[in-house]
């Protein structure tokens, strides 16, 4: 049994990791961190490079939570992210949220947003008042 974390560098995904950690070792289950890129994305922020990957993995160690870092490539993030999530059966996925304003919700949408809309497994939203409390 698996908890999944939608994971792309920034401070609402290393929030997201932070609660997936907990949620993995309470429950004694494998953590499997899924970073995805449309293909188009390789050097952007939100597709980890040797050097993120080295870092994270270095992190997530420490933790002493059994983990895998999976980076599918999908036309789509949040179908990458999803069906990742479905591969490996994980029973919990774990997202952050970002404060954005009105306008920005509207005209941008947003990817955790939809990974909480289409989702087949229950998934925990990690709040921004989490993300700036430990950023």
């Amino acid at each position: 049994m698996t908890i999944a974390v939608a994971y792309a560098g920034g401070e609402s995904s290393k929030a997201a990791l932070r609660v997936a950690v907990a949620e993995a070792r309470l429950r004694k289950m494998t953590l499997v961190v899924i970073s995805t890129t449309s293909g188009r994305d390789y050097e952007t922020p939100r597709y980890g490079g040797e050097d993120t990957l080295h870092d994270l993995e270095l992190s997530l160690r420490a933790t002493g939570v059994s983990f895998v870092i999976r980076q599918p490539i999908a036309s789509d993030v949040v179908e990458g992210v999803l069906e990742e999530a479905e591969r490996v059966r994980a029973t919990l996925l774990v997202v952050g949220l970002r404060r954005r304003s009105a306008v920005g919700k509207v005209l941008l949408g947003s990817l955790a947003q939809q990974m909480v809309l289409d989702a087949s497994m229950p998934v925990l939203a990690v709040p921004p008042a989490v993300v700036e409390s430990h950023g």
